[in-house]
């Protein structure tokens, strides 16, 4: 009987989803840290039992380097071309992990998007929860990084996390309005 009660109450496939702030995540008790290679994030996901796809691209890039030349002691630009490398991994069709690598190197996790109808949590603020929660644990914000106080999406680049939420269309998803919809986790952009 004991048995029978721990396969119909002590297993469950539900899994746990926590977005630590410019840190990264935590899926049940495995944590995926920024900065890790696609190897080390694979390790810590199912893929058996959930989809998951990769998708890597290779690309030459060109710009200005600039570096201090010591000898004739002032900075030099100097054009350059590179070889850039990204990668990007959909891990149950819902949290995105993206990947870059600077001038060919390895690659490593930058970004992580969990986005609804998965349920995940950055302090107290969790996917389907009400817009306003995001002001009372993370206080209001002007235009910041990529979007602006009123936009879809509010953001904390000095935390290192974005909140996306749903906007009022011609059709909203009455469940959804105003709600949090999507958290993506990023290097924090305080300089040390």
């Amino acid at each position: 009987m004991s048995l029978m009660t721990a396969l119909l109450f002590g297993q469950t496939t539900k899994q746990e989803l926590i977005v630590l702030a410019g840190q990264g995540l935590v899926i049940n008790a495995d944590t995926i840290f920024l900065g890790q290679t696609p190897t080390q994030v694979i390790a810590k996901l199912d893929t058996i039992n959930n989809k998951f796809d990769a998708f890597y691209v290779n690309g030459i890039a060109d710009g200005v380097i600039r570096f201090y030349d010591s000898t004739k002691k002032l900075i030099r630009s100097v054009d350059s071309f590179w070889m850039t490398r990204t990668c990007s991994m959909t891990y149950r069709e819902a949290i995105k992990f993206k990947f870059n690598s600077e001038r060919g190197d390895s690659l490593l996790l930058t970004n992580i998007v969990v986005n609804y109808p998965l349920t995940a949590s950055a302090k107290m603020v969790t996917i389907r929860s009400k817009k306003r929660t995001i002001f009372k644990y993370f206080g209001r914000v002007k235009g910041s990084y990529n979007c602006g106080d009123g936009a879809w999406c509010f953001c904390y680049p000095k935390q290192g996390i974005s909140f996306e939420v749903e906007p009022f269309k011609e059709l909203p998803d009455i469940e959804l309005h105003n709600k949090v919809i999507g958290i993506e986790t990023y290097k924090s952009q305080v300089r040390q």
